[in-house]
């Protein structure tokens, strides 16, 4: 991951997606991730989740910002 950040800077989201075997088992049951509750390792599906969520929230500011908009504007004009 550093290699890739050496290279593209600021074209490469923060944070690293964290793969876990919660997508397969909460795909095989037609449930995203969200929607999933494990029975066992609550805490490996909570950092999938975080790191997911990260990933989410950079994506969302990106958009705006590809668009020349202000990325802090664009979320208080989808809250109102």
């Amino acid at each position: 991951m550093a290699l890739l950040r050496d290279r593209f800077g600021d074209t490469i989201l923060p944070g690293e997606f964290l793969h876990s075997r919660l997508m397969g088992t909460a795909g095989f049951g037609t449930e995203t991730s969200y929607e999933y509750e494990p029975t066992t390792d609550r805490a490996a599906c909570n950092r999938v989740l975080a790191s997911a969520n990260a990933i989410n929230r950079a994506i969302g500011h990106d958009i705006p910002r590809s668009r020349g908009r202000d990325p802090l504007s664009a979320a208080e004009g989808a809250a109102a």
